[in-house]
């Protein structure tokens, strides 16, 4: 492939130091329009979307999100959040990360005044070390804490290291729950205090083991919690929230945006200015083009021929505005309906990419240089990037339950009674009620496993009695997810399979114990009589 490097010079431009400084013009903040901005704002403190035809919804979010409160003769209004948000340009932190960070500060607020208040019951303790201990707790548990409220989504692999270090990479491989066998750094500090079973004599001293014992279960707890919902945040498959996935979206159009600007300034460094952008065609038509999934594409022989300027307007203009509009009005549906315009454009810019490389002199010598094949092979690929992104944001139907399971647990005064509810489209927060039919009685399960494609309920011991009900004729299940969207299941027999036997047979010893009943009261009366 001829190189053309060495006939255009090397140009500079001017930087603005104001632009590229955070807040300045060249930020996100900068860029984005005022309207935008006070939108976003009234969305975080209202809880409601704006929207000029409806005063009334105005005046009501208002109501709801301010409160008048009187201290000391004077009169503030306080403002009461509606839910448990960090709210981002365009995102949140939300759904399983919002409620995965909430525990874990609660768990913090708990944890810190626990490290602090351990105390040795080794004679020979070492002083210097166990504060050593102290501070390298309390840095990863804030380290951890703050990872998983990041904005965007927690890197996987450093909540990881977190738990490895505070608990030690053997004990978290094996997810023990055993507090006393933990190791890594709260194992170093067990020991360093000496805090065993053989060295407490008194009420206090057993008090102190306690604490480290509840210190540990904390971060155990914790640590099950992350590694349920661990899969929200691995960027791979459709099992993703809309807040989270909207920060890094935002972030890859940003950067798509960008880049189209550093093509331009290429193409400029090989005088390929607006004026010949406008008036050089690209030819797609019948070029064929490999995709990162492994699959070709070859454009239709009627494809018509596209300007370079109106190709990168086109990028540009959806990246920085089209497709931040659509998904700020659109929520998921803007999203979705995106995905066609992304799709168009990333194997439109491949294509492009595809003509640069090719060892040509048309359009123009210019074009086939290294810097704008490279220049266009970065757009191309953070073209695919957007794309990946957005299909990963998927509208779930309905949920649906394919298969109930019944079981009874024994050992649980609480819900004895258990539902092994299997099925699809399950939503975090998602209520499952047993509902009698023939009398309207319903009962809210209590929800202790909760997956997109399962959920583990169970029932307090006064509905015990609907376990002696006829499934066919009496109960319907029903799982509501928050959006209000709702699956049904008549439970029928074969949902029972695992009942206890033991149960008809006490079925039974009521039955004969009534038949019995009128032939001992005429043994009784023919005796009386004889």
């Amino acid at each position: 492939m001829a190189n053309h490097n060495s006939v255009y010079p090397t140009l500079f431009t001017d930087v603005d130091l104001a632009e590229t400084a955070p807040g300045g013009l060249g930020s996100s903040q900068g860029k984005t329009p005022l309207r935008s901005a006070v939108q976003n704002t009234l969305r975080e403190i209202l809880g409601w979307r704006p929207r000029v035809t409806d005063p009334k919804g105005f005046q009501s979010s208002l109501q709801s999100s301010f409160q008048l409160v009187e201290e000391d003769g004077r009169k503030r209004w306080e403002w009461r959040p509606h839910s448990f948000t960090v709210q981002t340009d365009m995102g949140a932190v939300t759904g399983a990360q919002a409620s995965l960070y909430r525990r874990a500060q609660v768990a913090l607020e708990q944890c810190l005044p626990l490290v602090e208040e351990l105390l040795p019951l080794s004679t020979n303790a070492d002083e210097e070390d166990i504060e050593a201990s102290r501070a390298i707790i309390t840095s990863d548990l804030t380290g951890l804490v703050n990872e998983i409220g990041q904005v965007g989504g927690p890197r996987v692999q450093r909540v990881n290291a977190f738990f490895d270090s505070l608990l030690g990479k053997e004990f978290n491989d094996a997810s023990g729950t055993d507090p006393e066998g933990v190791g890594g750094q709260l194992g170093r500090l067990r020991r360093r205090l000496g805090l065993e079973r053989d060295r407490v004599n008194t009420i206090e001293e057993e008090q102190n083991l306690t604490n480290f014992l509840i210190l540990a279960d904390y971060v155990i707890a914790l640590r099950s919690t992350w590694q349920a919902q661990q899969h929200y945040f691995d960027r791979r498959g459709t099992d993703v929230f809309l807040g989270t996935q909207l920060v890094l979206v935002h972030r890859d159009l940003n950067t798509l945006a960008e880049s189209v600007q550093e093509l331009r300034f290429l193409l400029d460094s090989v005088f390929i200015n607006e004026a010949e952008r406008q008036s050089i065609d690209l030819a797609f038509a019948g070029r064929t083009i490999d995709l990162p999934d492994g699959e070709s594409y070859t454009f239709p022989d009627d494809e018509p021929p596209m300007t370079v300027a109106e190709l990168l307007n086109w990028v540009e203009e959806f990246a920085s505005d089209e497709a931040l509009r659509l998904i700020r009005e659109g929520g998921k549906d803007g999203v979705t309906a995106l995905q066609p315009t992304a799709d168009k454009l990333r194997r439109l810019l491949r294509g492009a990419w595809a003509i640069a490389e090719s060892d040509s002199g048309n359009p123009t010598p210019g074009f086939h240089t290294d810097r704008v094949r490279r220049g266009l092979g970065e757009a191309t690929l953070l073209a695919d990037t957007v794309f990946q992104r957005i299909t990963q944001v998927q509208r779930e139907g309905a949920p649906i339950i394919t298969r109930v399971e019944l079981q009874e647990d024994t050992d649980s005064m609480l819900c004895p009674i258990r539902l092994d509810i299997q099925g699809s489209g399950f939503d975090l927060g998602a209520q499952v009620i047993l509902r009698r039919e023939k009398t309207g009685e319903q009962m809210e399960a209590t929800v202790w496993r909760m997956e997109t494609t399962r959920i583990g309920v169970g029932f307090p011991m006064e509905y015990r009695r609907c376990y002696d009900m006829v499934p066919a004729e009496e109960l319907t299940l029903a799982v509501i997810n928050p959006d209000g969207e709702s699956a049904v299941h008549r439970l029928a027999e074969a949902d029972f399979a695992a009942r206890p036997a033991r149960n008809s047979t006490r079925k039974q010893g009521r039955k004969q114990g009534r038949k019995k009943s009128p032939q001992k009261g005429a043994s009784a009366k023919k005796s009386g009589t004889s």
